[in-house]
This record gives structure tokens, C-alpha cells and sequence, in this order.
């Protein structure tokens, strides 16, 4: 039988080389969690509506409030996450991804608080830090109705109601869509001189025709309705630049003799900068 002999020094150099080899198969790279810094751009505003705050962050399934226009995200596992960024608004609510108007019956508030959204993707990856903008949308839009009496006696109407039907009272967040059924919005006129003017906030409108009713009653106590289809003007309504004010504008006929008709003619519509909105 053969016998093998090791002297020390082979011995020792074998044990050297498994030191630096057994560490080399069980060393793990580290890597550097995902970084996310938002920033909200608030920009497409109405003049004189202030910016919103707190905001909320939707992001893997979490609520975040934020309060600053830049914040750092929380660390996550690389990968892609929906966002969607609103602000809590007056007379809104939200379910998922879906704005609601609050609405009586089938009548859709005409006020309800100023409200943003926008819907991104946001990208986590290892050992990058990375900057993410969302570009925030108003997404209710001023519309101010303005009826100058040109024929007739402003001083001779007692009263007048009116309505604007295919409105909106939902917002789809992620899509943009709005939608409705069967909605009605109640303007409120205000005499001023030989005008009659009234305000309204919209989500948007829908698919349905948008016909403007108004019930006037004079002080001879005669009952008129004026009704007019305004839907070819208002069709760029739900376009995302809601923070333009618009203005629809109408010259009035009005008679108080039993027999002959009431009229609106000359409709227009257009943008209209307002320096002062109430928030």
C-alpha cells in the first residue's frame, strides 16, 4: 500500500484557498432600495382657487396624506405601481378611483368644492433614485351663464327658475370619463341690471342633450317657459382644461302679453378669466 505525506506547508496553503472560496459562493450583492421623490404640479388651476391641502396618495393599496407639493414615496419592492392623487373636495366623495357629486334625487349640486385628480405610473427600481411629476387636473369646471335682456322689461320678472339637464355627477379618476343619467343642475339667476347671470361647478357633462330650461313668472302673474338646446356649444366641455372658465351668453326677449313667447337668441360661449374665485 502506498502512503501519502503532507508536510505542513501543503497543508496550510490548503486551507487558505477554502478560506477565500467558501465566502465567495455564500456572498450575497447588496443593492440599494428604490428611491421615489412626487412632485404634485398644481399649475392648471382656476385663478384665485388655492392650491389643496392635505392631498391623498393612492399607492399598492395605501392612503397617504400629503401636504407639501414634493415628497418622498415609501420604499417598495422594484416593480411598477399605479398612483392616483386626489384632494378631499366639498360635496364630493370617493370610492376607488371614482369621484361623485352629491345629488337629490336627480339633481346634481351646483357647488360642490374645487377638486383635482391625476392617475401616473410610478417605476421602482434597485439602486436608482428616481423623480416623478404628476401633472394635477382641475377636474370641476366654473360655468357662468349670462342672459341680457334685450327686448322687454327686466323690472316686469318676479321670479325665475331654471334647470340644465345632461350633466354629470361621476368622475372616472383613471380614465377621465364622466357619467350620469337622467341629471338635472339648478341654476340660480340673479338680477343686475338688464342681466341675468348665474354660476355653476361642473365635473362635466354627458352624452344626453343639454337643454336649458327657465320658468318666468312676472309680476302680472304670467307664467312663460323659454327652452333652449345649448349642447352644440358645451361639447368640449369634459376637455382636460376645465380650469378655463366658460361663459354662456344669450340675448332675452321677454313679453309679459298672454300669447306671445319669450325668446333667447345669439348664443355664445366663451373662455373667461376670473381674477377672484371664492374657494
Amino acid at each position: 500500500m502506498k502512503k501519502y505525506k503532507f508536510n505542513y506547508t501543503s497543508f496550510t496553503a490548503i486551507i487558505v484557498l477554502f478560506s477565500v472560496i467558501l465566502p465567495s459562493c455564500t456572498k450575497e450583492e447588496l443593492v440599494n432600495p428604490p428611491k421615489v421623490t412626487l412632485t404634485t404640479d398644481w399649475t392648471n388651476r382656476n385663478e384665485g382657487v388655492a392650491i389643496p391641502s392635505p392631498y391623498t396618495v393612492v399607492l399598492n393599496n395605501k392612503n397617504l396624506t400629503f401636504h407639501s407639493a414634493t415628497n418622498t414615496l415609501p420604499e417598495l419592492e422594484a416593480g411598477t405601481y399605479p398612483i392616483t392623487i386626489y384632494n378631499p373636495a366639498d360635496k364630493i366623495t370617493i370610492n376607488g378611483s371614482t369621484a361623485t357629486v352629491a345629488t337629490s334625487g336627480s339633481i346634481v349640486d351646483a357647488q360642490p368644492g374645487w377638486f383635482f385628480s391625476s392617475s401616473l405610473d410610478a417605476v421602482f427600481e434597485n439602486d436608482k433614485e428616481e423623480s416623478l411629476t404628476a401633472v394635477m387636473q382641475q377636474q370641476v369646471r366654473l360655468l357662468n351663464i349670462e342672459l341680457t335682456i334685450t327686448d322687454g322689461d327686466i323690472a316686469n320678472i318676479e321670479s325665475v327658475t331654471a334647470s340644465l339637464s345632461g350633466v354629470a355627477n361621476i368622475l372616472e379618476m383613471k380614465t377621465g370619463v364622466c357619467s350620469g343619467a337622467g341629471l338635472k343642475v339648478k341654476p340660480v339667476f340673479a338680477q343686475n341690471g338688464n342681466k341675468l347671470s348665474a354660476s355653476l361647478r361642473l365635473i362635466g357633462l354627458t352624452a344626453e342633450k343639454q337643454e336649458l330650461i327657465l320658468d318666468i313668472t312676472y309680476k302680472s302673474k304670467v307664467d312663460q317657459q323659454i327652452i333652449s338646446d345649448v349642447s352644440s356649444l358645451l361639447t368640449g366641455f369634459n376637455n382636460n382644461d376645465k380650469y378655463k372658465p366658460l361663459k354662456l351668453t344669450g340675448d332675452m326677449e321677454i313679453f309679459t302679453a298672454i300669447g306671445i313667447e319669450s325668446t333667447i337668441k345669439g348664443w355664445a360661449l366663451q373662455d373667461e378669466i376670473i381674477s377672484e374665485i371664492e374657494p
